[in-house]
């Protein structure tokens, strides 16, 4: 790894003013030059050398394959046990440290405790308090649990050689404390590297991984399933495993009682925890789709990344991120922050609230619900709403006058879709009034008034004749519309509900002709 160390680490935050005038944190990049630093040894993805689990009390071995030639052990004379969940995090914020530290490229370098902690581990969790004694106590522990474990397996990758070895691995092969600390003093250490794993980190057996994916998953088995997938999902699109129980045994240290029965119960097991290990990547943005094979026991399993980033190009997002979009709807409405900069933070239990939101609403309905909170908090006088999960004292509200709001828009659309209907009703009456009156000639139209006149004095002999002449305009235009073969009021409506078009191209097979032309219709009845 002689490649140049890039500038220090150091925060960076964005802010906008609160009504008190003090800074609202509404943004906290992680620094960019830790996705130069951040990558991950190969060796150690395939062969995981920790548990799922915080105990690891009375465990010393853990095999690593179905045959049993790689398998995970340490002395149990040590006092330590094999590493546990937290050791993975404590391992990769290591190698981070010794690449960009002073000591890059050496077997051994320092390690200061707190600054391993707060700037490679949890970059998000003590900004504005330090770690605390039992967090740097069971740092330093799970690293001499990674000093008194060796990897033994005979498909340890030699970089240089080409080939798979069988090798007898120690990731860490000493540990000394070379300043035990004190109150204004990092207590730091001492490591050196295992010989072989040391040697596939300047060979460049290592990809790039997302570091912020890495310090922003809690539960062990997502950290070990992403680690997996994007090593194998790099450089293919997909990734299959014919025995699932196999797969989260021997790739991802998975144990208990339940995967040690084996069957269809142990296959269920592992298929349902994978699945939501997966739903709680996708937040992350890391998206993969999971297919299971029930029809074999047991299962297998066939893993497909939806982006097939190239080696060595930064983590690729293709998921839209529709929870964390509506979260920065928020910052822009209630405190000003861009919709277009930088991308903002979202915390945890903001994006769980959103993808409720996203998920009940959809996208759009939620948008204008977290415009109508923010403007009935400012509209009440109320303290300013700092953070997404605040909003949901007038989440009921915001949704009721959402849907109050689509009722009188889908009244007052009606209405005009009415009158729309009404008016071109009219409009093709007239048109095939005028189209009878120039096909039939003023003889023609002289005979039908005067027929017209004489059955309306047999059916109203008793009415004035300024009644007469009111009903003889009505009649002679039904008249003139029923033998131009008229479509009735109900039919010509029910046409129209398909639209414009439709309705055009009915009254022309009909007629013969275009009787609407070019006034007959508007948007609104296209829409309806």
């Amino acid at each position: 790894m002689n490649d140049p160390c890039p500038a220090p680490l150091s925060g960076a935050q964005d802010s906008t003013a609160r009504a008190d005038g003090l800074p609202l944190v509404v943004f906290e990049e992680k620094d960019q030059a830790l996705d130069d630093l951040a990558f991950d040894e190969m060796n150690i993805v395939e062969l995981p050398f920790a548990l799922l689990t915080r105990n690891t009390d009375g465990i010393y071995e853990m095999p690593l394959s179905a045959d049993g030639r790689s398998r995970l052990a340490c002395l149990k004379s040590s006092g330590h046990g094999l590493p546990n969940a937290l050791a993975p995090r404590v391992l990769l914020g290591m190698m981070w440290m010794w690449k960009n530290g002073p000591e890059s490229g050496g077997r051994t370098f320092t390690v200061k405790l707190r600054e391993l902690v707060e700037r490679y581990m949890y970059p998000d969790r003590f900004t504005t308090y330090a770690p605390n004694g039992e967090l740097l106590r069971s740092v330093e522990r799970q690293i001499n649990c990674i000093a008194n474990t060796r990897i033994h397996t005979d498909k340890w990758w030699d970089r240089k050689l080409k080939r798979h070895q069988e090798a007898n691995v120690a990731i860490i092969s000493d540990v000394k404390v070379i300043d035990e600390g004190g109150r204004h003093r990092p207590r730091r250490l001492q490591v050196t590297w295992g010989e072989a794993f040391w040697q596939s980190m300047v060979e460049r057996y290592t990809k790039p991984i997302d570091a912020r994916i890495v310090q922003s998953l809690d539960n062990p088995l997502d950290l070990q399933l992403y680690r997996l997938l994007d090593r194998q999902l790099a450089t293919k699109s997909r990734q299959q495993y014919s025995n699932i129980v196999a797969f989260a045994r021997y790739k991802l240290g998975m144990r208990g009682k339940t995967i040690d029965a084996g069957g269809r119960t142990a296959s269920s097991y592992v298929a349902q925890k994978l699945g939501e290990s997966l739903r709680r990547l996708r937040q992350e943005r890391f998206v993969v789709r999971m297919t299971i094979d029930r029809s074999v026991d047991p299962f297998s399993v066939t893993f497909e990344r939806l982006a097939n980033p190239s080696p060595g190009q930064k983590h690729e997002v293709v998921d839209d991120d529709l929870p964390g979009e509506l979260v920065r709807e928020f910052f822009f409405h209630a405190h000003g922050v861009p919709r277009d900069g930088r991308r903002t933070r979202v915390a945890r239990v903001d994006r769980a609230i959103a993808s409720e939101w996203v998920t009940v609403y959809g996208l759009e309905k939620a948008k204008w619900m977290v415009q109508r909170c923010v403007k009935m908090q400012r509209d009440r006088g109320r303290e300013p709403i700092l953070m997404f999960r605040g909003l949901r004292m007038y989440e009921n509200a915001a949704a009721g006058a959402f849907e109050q709001g689509a009722r009188k828009e889908s009244a007052s659309r009606e209405l005009m879709v009415e009158e729309e209907i009404a008016r071109i009703w009219d409009s093709y009456q007239q048109a095939l009034v005028d189209l009878f009156d120039g096909r039939t000639g003023r003889d023609g139209l002289s005979r039908l008034e005067a027929e017209t006149r004489e059955e309306l004095r047999r059916e109203m002999p008793e009415k004035p004749g300024f009644i007469l002449e009111a009903h003889l305009r009505a009649r002679i235009h039904a008249a003139k519309c029923g033998r131009m073969n008229a479509m009735s009021e109900a039919e010509f409506r029910s046409t129209a509900g398909l639209g414009l078009a439709a309705l055009r191209d009915a009254l022309a097979a009909r007629h013969g002709a275009d009787v609407l032309g070019e006034d007959g219709g508007r948007v609104t009845l296209e829409a309806a």
